[in-house]
């Protein structure tokens, strides 16, 4: 049995990355499965832990779009023949052409076709505001072509059951098995009460939100409370701005980017997070300080409120209205305001829960294993 799972364009430190990471560790446990994994480089992968795995680099990969079609339309299908897998899975959107070689998955993950980008998000990104209006169509190339498509959520299979005309969309929530909880006590040590952010600098992100929020709650005299952004200003334009304009609030710090132990060192020493953006496949943050069993603040959007599944302390709020944000980050602080226990609503089948069942179902379902 032999199973390709292709990623070329997967950058680390991503959440696409901690996608192709768990993929490649949960395959790696399956016996007598033998792995090849296309990767952009070997340096990149040096942190995976999965044995027996053959990764293959395609350095040309992220260089330009132009190789990225080469790779998935005409150089996949005479590695395809060479390889001759059984089954073969691509993490990143784009399905190859592979002909009838073999059976074959695509993994969608990128909410840009389903985001309404304005002439604001142009000037911020004009390569998100083109994906908004074009990636659509990349993802149509071929997607009738394969077995199973899979997204994070159910609000994603209504829109590609609609947008495509599919009966074949996996619902595979992007999570691990459960670990041990994290409960670092660091934050009730804390001089004052840390909220944090943690995401990359797009403008669906939304950091104006806490940005509008704090300015706020400062003006009215608010001053036991830190929101920390994972931006500096660094970074691009949306995040320049977002600096600029807000830098000045005492409320707020700056951090930049920070890597995996930096992350985890705030986690530990933040009483909550607060998640405000506007669209995502998923929401990784939340699931990583849900760890933490403290409470998370969740913008009002189906992404918001799948991922949090079921949790004992959520608080709701409007992406739209910093002041609501405010009211119930100031009520939360006096007392007068409890997060509440959040009820999942249970998937429909097709539906996994782990990067482990959703390798199982994808070779079972195709008579592999």
């Amino acid at each position: 049995m032999h199973l390709v799972i292709s990623m070329v364009n997967v950058r680390p430190h991503s959440g696409p990355f901690t996608i192709f990471r768990m993929c490649c560790e949960a395959a790696s446990r399956i016996p007598g499965l033998q792995v090849t994994a296309l990767c952009h480089s070997l340096e990149d992968v040096k942190c995976i832990y999965a044995p027996g795995i053959r990764f293959l680099a395609y350095p040309l990969s992220r260089k330009a779009w132009v190789f990225r079609l080469f790779y998935e339309y005409i150089y996949f299908y005479f590695l395809a023949k060479k390889l001759h897998p059984d089954f073969w899975l691509s993490l990143h959107d784009m399905t190859p052409n592979i002909g009838k070689i073999c059976p074959q998955a695509v993994y969608c993950h990128n909410p840009a076709p389903f985001y309404r980008a304005t002439l604001r998000d142009f000037c911020y990104s004009p390569g998100l505001y083109l994906f908004s209006k074009f990636y659509k169509y990349l993802y149509r190339i071929n997607i009738h072509a394969n077995k199973t498509v899979i997204v994070q959520q159910c609000w994603l299979r209504r829109e590609f059951n609609k947008m495509f005309d599919l009966d074949n969309v996996l619902v595979a929530f992007p999570v691990q098995l459960e670990s041990e909880r994290n409960d670092s006590s660091a934050w009730k040590h804390a001089k004052t009460r840390r909220f944090i952010y943690a995401s990359r600098p797009r403008p669906f992100k939304n950091f104006e939100l806490i940005g509008d929020a704090a300015v706020v709650l400062y003006q009215q005299g608010i001053r036991n409370i830190e929101f920390v952004l994972t931006i500096d200003g660094t970074e691009n334009c949306y995040s320049k701005d977002i600096y600029k304009k807000y830098h000045n609030c005492p409320l707020l710090k700056f951090t930049g980017c920070l890597d995996s132990e930096e992350l985890q060192t705030y986690y530990a020493s933040s009483e909550a997070m607060i998640f405000p953006s506007k669209l995502e496949t998923w929401g990784l943050g939340i699931t990583e300080f849900k760890q933490t069993g403290r409470p998370i603040f969740i913008a009002d959007l189906p992404y918001a409120h799948e991922t949090v599944e079921n949790y004992p302390a959520v608080v709701v709020f409007s992406p739209q209205d910093p002041q609501d944000l405010a009211n119930k980050v100031r009520a939360y602080l006096s007392g007068q305001l409890r997060p509440m226990l959040h009820k999942a609503i249970c998937p429909e089948m097709p539906f996994v829960h782990t990067m482990n069942e959703m390798l199982q179902y994808l070779l079972k379902e195709n008579g592999i294993c």
